[in-house]
């Protein structure tokens, strides 16, 4: 095989209630990436969907790991890139870790013995560390192997999602780069606070196994990131209290943000998405929308040759 196109598609950090522990994957949108053999190195050819993002293999997510997987195995080739870009930069989609992801699996396709999961995930988090300066598995793991994971870079755990769970998803058209939320995080947090982010976290996990998903639902709630993040996303106080309002089981930020989303039941879903969105559109901030559910589809190939 001399080339292969990957998809990688969105994901949810977090997941609301699990800072930088779970993630869930959403196929609304994705990366993809085009890798084929090639001269000794990695060059990336052309990326489409998005400006600025640099050309610089070393220093894009899509390919930093594809460098190291060429130094570990010692290949006898290269990798020549195409990246196009989905999930708009800065968005709290994973982005990132999409491009990380779809880079490392299209390479993968071409190698005489492929990758297991763990050397994957490793991988990926080498190019994921490029955009943040952290490997954050909250993202990579979840836009590799889909559906809603305890992110272990090791042994990642799969959390089954409740039936009936349905996803609000409003990402507002303004950027808030992961550096700048993080800097929004506090330094220590109470011992009451801990307990009460570690009684939602449990029931959170909990009720995906007895499938119950209003419990479920309801245990989506983030102590930790959210009251000093929820300032940088205009309209975000008043989007939560309208779609409690109208029956929402939580409402949470997607990432560092600006994405946020709800879990919802079926029924009132499009309430809720036209509720936030509203909401945006009134500060006049433009939105994308979804309503979906947590995807059980991770990467994949989508053509080789």
């Amino acid at each position: 095989m001399n080339s292969a196109r990957a998809f990688a598609p969105a994901s949810v950090g977090n997941a609301g209630v699990g800072f930088d522990i779970l993630g869930f994957a959403l196929d609304v949108c994705g990366d993809v990436v085009e890798v084929s053999k090639g001269e000794p190195g990695v060059r990336i050819l052309s990326i489409d969907g998005a400006e600025n993002l640099s050309l610089i293999a070393t220093e894009n997510t899509a390919t930093a790991g594809l460098i190291r997987l060429i130094e570990d195995f010692a290949l006898p080739f290269g990798f020549d890139v195409r990246i196009k870009k989905g999930i708009p930069i800065g968005s709290g989609l994973g982005g990132s870790a999409a491009s990380a992801v779809a880079g490392i699996v299209a390479a993968n396709a071409l190698l005489d013995t492929r990758l297991n999961t763990y050397e994957l995930i490793k991988y990926a988090l080498v190019g994921e560390s490029v955009a943040s300066g952290i490997a954050h598995t909250d993202n990579v793991v979840p836009c590799l192997l889909g559906g809603l994971y305890i992110c272990d870079e090791e042994t990642p755990i799969a959390i089954p999602v409740p039936d009936g769970v349905r996803v609000v998803v409003v990402h507002p058209e303004m950027t808030i780069k992961t550096i700048d939320a993080r800097a929004r995080l506090p330094d220590a947090v109470s011992l009451s606070t801990v307990v009460k982010q570690s009684h939602f976290l449990s029931t959170f996990i909990a009720s995906g196994f007895l499938n119950d998903a209003e419990k479920f639902g309801r245990a989506c709630v983030d102590l930790l990131a959210e009251p000093g993040r929820r300032e940088l996303i205009s309209g975000f106080d008043l989007a939560k209290e309208q779609v409690y309002s109208a029956g929402a089981w939580s409402f949470s930020i997607s990432g560092s943000g600006p994405t946020v989303f709800a879990l919802v039941s079926e029924d009132i879903e499009r309430k809720v998405e036209e509720l936030i969105v509203s909401t945006f559109t009134s500060q006049g901030i433009a939105c994308q929308s979804w309503c979906t559910s947590i995807s059980p589809k991770g990467a994949r190939i989508e053509e080789s040759q």
